[in-house]
């Protein structure tokens, strides 16, 4: 319509998103590519929640901040080992951090993919029993091919039920500038998923699926 732009362009399948900045000259958008080189990727794993944002509680009161942060320690380890280079977390403590002061911690890190870890819930009178499993998120969608190649890794090679991989508007998708996923690793309301998750072969094959789906 009057007073829009609209910009289109054949983009490189290594595309990882745009990052608008003001200039003296006016507003700037910087297109972003992935290396050629996979374990050149920045690659920031983002733990859901900490401090007092506790998250979903397990159902023997865990709360999702712990099992978040040392499932990110994990797969940070486990991405080093496949011989990832460049590898942050947005928090290494029990501290809050803001969804803003998330995205800023990216985007300072450089990261060309940013994985948001989560557990999931359910909404109030919902049956525990009828929901398990993990799901990933995109909003963007250069980022679904990276969502769909994580979700189908997590499924064959991890073994986890299926929740779908799924578009969503959410804080931690929608970072510029690169590929931004948030995945949910499981239900730890859920009955018999949730000894599965505590199980250190279950999370250690978690994420060398993440990294297998990386690698592709």
């Amino acid at each position: 319509g009057e007073g829009t732009v609209r910009l289109l362009a054949d983009l490189d399948p290594r595309f990882c998103g745009v990052r608008p900045a003001w200039t003296a000259e006016g507003l700037a958008l910087e297109a972003r590519f992935l290396p050629a080189d996979p374990l050149d990727w920045r690659i920031a794993l983002d733990p859901g929640h900490g401090g007092d944002e506790t998250g979903a509680l397990a159902l023997d009161g865990t709360p999702e901040k712990t099992l978040a942060l040392a499932f990110a320690r994990r797969l940070e380890a486990t991405l080093r080992q496949a011989g990832f280079r460049h590898v942050s977390l947005t928090r290494t403590g029990d501290e809050a951090v803001s969804l803003a002061e998330r995205v800023r911690r990216i985007e300072a890190f450089g990261a060309q993919i940013s994985l948001s870890l989560h557990y999931n819930a359910l909404p109030d009178g919902r049956d525990p029993w009828q929901a398990r499993g993990v799901s990933t998120y995109w909003y963007y969608g250069h980022a679904r091919p990276l969502a769909v190649a994580l979700q189908r890794a997590l499924v064959a090679e991890a073994g986890r039920a299926d929740y779908g991989t799924l578009f969503d508007s959410l804080y931690l998708t929608r970072v510029p500038g690169c590929i931004a996923l948030l995945l949910e690793l499981g239900f730890p309301i859920h009955p018999v998923e949730w000894p599965e998750l505590l199980r250190e072969d279950v999370q250690a094959r978690q994420a060398e699926a993440i990294a297998s789906g990386l690698l592709g």
